[in-house]
């Protein structure tokens, strides 16, 4: 069983891991890119739905 110490000793060098790929470029690209690129993936289905809905809003009433 790990001690508390040994716990802490894990995170900060897991921590110490995911700082030093920050610190590259693809890791500094990605650390921006991927959430950005999943905001835009989520609005642009957001958007997606809404204009289905707003053109079976306007086929409705035309009927």
């Amino acid at each position: 069983m790990q001690s508390s110490r040994d716990r802490v000793r894990h995170i900060v060098h897991r921590q110490f891991h995911v700082a030093a790929f920050a610190k590259t470029p693809l890791g500094f690209g990605l650390m921006l890119g991927l959430p950005a690129m999943l905001i835009i993936a989520f609005e642009m289905r957001r958007m997606w739905r809404y204009m289905s809905e707003e053109e079976e809003r306007q086929k409705a009433a035309r009927r």
